[in-house]
């Protein structure tokens, strides 16, 4: 195996240790929060969504923002779609813009981006691009946040 690789692989399980142990967040309390890592969202105490990025506190307030579209507030997005009885992962990019300007899809956006803000949330600095690259997947599975953290691609 790549020796850089494994170097990454065996941070795994202690970034998910240092994730699960770090302080309970919300979108009012972002204060301090590191500039790059991981972030997982959590629903009635459960991980539901996992993202990562390198501006984390803009990228987790992207997720909510009133005035957001679908390519930043892809995971309200996809409480919409799920909401609404629409496919996850099955609106192409030109289906997405469509469904923004339907007033139902709207409405329901809105209040998802709501929600969304209104989500505890976790996160872990993480300054290296391959390393957050592969702990979300390895915290996706490992949280096992599969139901909206999915692997398809177009």
């Amino acid at each position: 195996m790549n020796t850089r690789f494994q170097l990454i692989v065996d941070k795994m399980e202690p970034l998910l240790e240092q994730l699960k142990g770090s302080e309970i967040r919300n979108r009012r309390n972002l204060k301090g929060i590191p500039a790059k890592g991981v972030y997982v969202f959590y629903e009635h105490g459960k991980p539901i969504y996992v993202g990562r990025s390198n501006r984390l506190r803009d990228r987790i307030l992207e997720h909510s923002r009133p005035s957001s579209t679908q390519g930043s507030a892809t995971f309200a997005f996809k409480l919409t779609q799920e909401e609404l009885d629409i496919p996850i992962g099955h609106a192409a990019k030109d289906n997405r813009q469509q469904l923004e300007q339907d007033d139902v899809f709207d409405q329901e956006y809105s209040k998802q981006k709501k929600r969304v803000s209104d989500m505890p949330l976790r996160v872990v600095d993480i300054e290296d691009q391959a390393t957050q690259m592969i702990f979300e997947a390895y915290a996706i599975l490992a949280l096992e946040t599969t139901h909206y953290n999915r692997f398809e691609t177009t």
